[in-house]
């Protein structure tokens, strides 16, 4: 009787931490699915914090073709309507918008990084762009944060081209966390949306043959509070382009991963 009652006490041990088994299974799995939940949650509000904050405003748009080659010269402000500031990533990249995702220009295995040459070579540079003696005209800045050329006015895209050929003009380094030191972020953790594909992915299902590690420039600005900051990219291509989007990007602070939020067509 004693070995029966000993018996029916093991059994209900048993079967106690069994369903403390289970229960505790069922809430680490809720706990996680809790958890990824409001990661996801807060990566859509903080997209939707930027989407409804900034703004892009095309200020001018040259091209020039010579000697073989095509140059694309962009201005652009990057507003911030906010309180506080905002920290982005902007490239000008060949796509355009469509209602859910990207149309990619077969040029984008030349340009901004031209995958096609002996070794890889980044065709887009940026500037900030600033009036400094505040007489009405940009002057643009360099890496090192002097006067473009000691201009008082915007350059022509074709006088950019000379002086980009004659290695006299160089322009915003990439950020320090891009991966690929000159060429930018790789483009197969770039996203095209919250849990989109990737801009690799993107340009391979249209057909262009980019490689495995293939690098997309952006570059890191912080707007101020209720201000902006203006930019001026140069692009040159050994192709024409039939397609140039300013393109924004937040990096998601759980995997570093660049997320598009925004892109303006400015061409095609």
């Amino acid at each position: 009787m004693e070995r029966r009652g000993q018996a029916n006490v093991i059994s209900l041990l048993i079967i106690i931490a069994a369903v403390l088994a289970v229960a505790l299974a069922m809430y680490s799995y809720y706990v996680n699915v809790y958890a990824s939940q409001s990661e996801q949650r807060a990566l859509i509000d903080l997209v939707a914090s930027y989407t409804t904050n900034t703004r892009i405003v095309l200020e001018s748009f040259m091209q020039n073709a010579t000697g073989g080659e095509y140059q694309y010269c962009i201005m652009a402000s990057i507003v911030n309507y906010g309180g506080s500031p905002v920290k982005a990533y902007f490239s000008v990249l060949p796509v355009a918008p469509t209602p859910t995702s990207l149309v990619v220009d077969p040029a984008f295995d030349r340009v901004p990084v031209d995958y096609q040459a002996p070794t890889p070579v980044r065709r887009e540079l940026v500037w900030l762009a600033e009036d400094i003696d505040r007489n009405g005209a940009i002057d643009l800045l360099g890496s090192s944060g002097v006067e473009y050329n000691g201009s008082i006015s915007l350059p022509t895209c074709a006088q950019i081209y000379d002086d980009y050929k004659n290695y006299r003009v160089s322009g915003l380094s990439l950020p320090p966390e891009a991966q690929e030191p000159g060429l930018g972020f790789f483009a197969n953790i770039t996203l095209t949306g919250i849990n989109g594909p990737s801009l690799l992915e993107v340009a391979r299902s249209q057909g262009v043959a980019l490689p495995n590690n293939a690098a997309v420039p952006f570059w890191n600005f912080t707007i101020p509070a209720f201000g902006k900051v203006e930019f001026f990219a140069f692009i040159t291509s050994p192709v024409q382009v039939g397609k140039l989007s300013i393109t924004g990007a937040i990096m998601n602070p759980t995997n570093n991963k660049l997320i598009i939020y925004v892109v303006y067509p400015v061409q095609g």
